[in-house]
C-alpha cells in the first residue's frame, strides 16, 4: 500500500532495485543523512518520501556500479556538503544584492537632495536678483532720462539672465539624465553649473 506520496520500505526497495536488508542497513548505519526522507506508518513502518525514493535510486545506481556502502556515504556526504555550501553562497550573493540595492536608493536619495537644493538656489537667486533689480528702477530723485537708462540696462541683463536660466535648465536635465556612476560626467556638468551661477551672481 502506498500513500500519496509515501513508499513503504518493500515498495522503496523494489523500485529502487535494492534489497530491503540493504535498505535498512544504511538507514540505521547512517540515520542522520535518510531521517529527512522517513515517516512513521502504521505499526510504526518506515514510509519514506518522493525525495527518498530519488535518493535510494541514486544508491541502487552507485551500488550496481561496485560503490561499497562506506563509498556511497562519502558521496552523499560530499553532495550534503556542497549543497551547503552553495546555499551559503547564495545567501551572501542575496545579502551583497541588497546591501547593493540599499547603496543605491540611499545614492539616488542623495543626489536627488542635492539637485532639488540646486534647484532652490537658483530660485532664490533668481528672486533676489529681480527684487535688487526692482529697488534700483524706485525713482529717488532720479530724472526720466536716467530711469528709462536703468530700465534699459535692467532689460537687457534680464535677457542675459534669461539665457543663462536656460542653460541651468538644460544643465540640470543632463545632470539628472546622467547615471549616479558616471561621477566625472556629473561632476562636469555641476562646475559648468558654478560657473553659470558666477556670470548670474555678476549680473
Amino acid at each position: 500500500m502506498m500513500f500519496a506520496d509515501k513508499y513503504t520500505i518493500n515498495q522503496l526497495a523494489d523500485i529502487a532495485g535494492l534489497d530491503i536488508a540493504f535498505v535498512r542497513r544504511c538507514v540505521k548505519k547512517h540515520n542522520e543523512l535518510f531521517q529527512r526522507y522517513i515517516s512513521r506508518g502504521d505499526n510504526n513502518s518506515l514510509l519514506f518520501n518522493s525525495e527518498g525514493m530519488e535518493q535510494f535510486k541514486r544508491i541502487g545506481e552507485l551500488k550496481r556500479s561496485g560503490k561499497t556502502l562506506p563509498e556511497i556515504t562519502s558521496y552523499f556526504e560530499e553532495q550534503e556538503t556542497k549543497a551547503k555550501e552553495m546555499g551559503q553562497a547564495r545567501e551572501q550573493k542575496t545579502q551583497d544584492d541588497q546591501w547593493l540595492e540599499k547603496y543605491i536608493a540611499e545614492k539616488d536619495r542623495r543626489l536627488k537632495e542635492s539637485e532639488e537644493s540646486h534647484i532652490r538656489i537658483l530660485e532664490l537667486e533668481r528672486l533676489n536678483a529681480k527684487l535688487q533689480s526692482d529697488l534700483k528702477l524706485l525713482p529717488f530723485g532720479k530724472t526720466p532720462e536716467e530711469i528709462k537708462a536703468e530700465w534699459e540696462a535692467k532689460q537687457e541683463a534680464d535677457q542675459r539672465r534669461f539665457k543663462i536660466d536656460k542653460q541651468k535648465i538644460k544643465l540640470l536635465s543632463e545632470y539628472k539624465a546622467t547615471s549616479v556612476f558616471k561621477f566625472r560626467k556629473r561632476k562636469l556638468i555641476l562646475k559648468k553649473l558654478e560657473s553659470l551661477l558666477i556670470s548670474d551672481n555678476a549680473l
